[in-house]
């Protein structure tokens, strides 16, 4: 079952900003390419948001990948992939970034 995504308007901040870093001049291929594999990985969520595990914050998951983990819940989430709601991402934090974090 296919869910629907939703973004904090801090997370569409971090992944443009992200993006940025990462397709900037001189960034090369692979970064452009880690890039596309994050931004993916977010996608993916829609798929099967309970595989990841418990966030630090109370009701979160996170799902790290390539060094950048994304912060989320779910609603409802129920722990079963079958009846497991929307996703709603609040943060995506990139290596050695502060990780504190608020639903917004």
């Amino acid at each position: 079952m296919a869910r629907r995504i939703e973004y904090s308007p801090r997370s569409l901040l971090d992944l443009t900003q992200m993006r940025r870093w990462m397709t900037q001049r001189g960034a090369g291929i692979r970064a452009k390419e880690r890039a596309r594999r994050i931004a993916a990985a977010v996608r993916e969520l829609r798929i099967d948001p309970v595989k990841w595990p418990k966030g630090e914050l109370p009701g979160t998951r996170q799902r790290v990948v390539e060094q950048y983990t994304i912060i989320y819940f779910v609603d409802p989430d129920t722990d079963d992939r079958q009846t497991a709601g929307d996703v709603y991402v609040l943060r995506i934090f990139g290596p050695g970034q502060d990780r504190r974090t608020r639903r917004e």
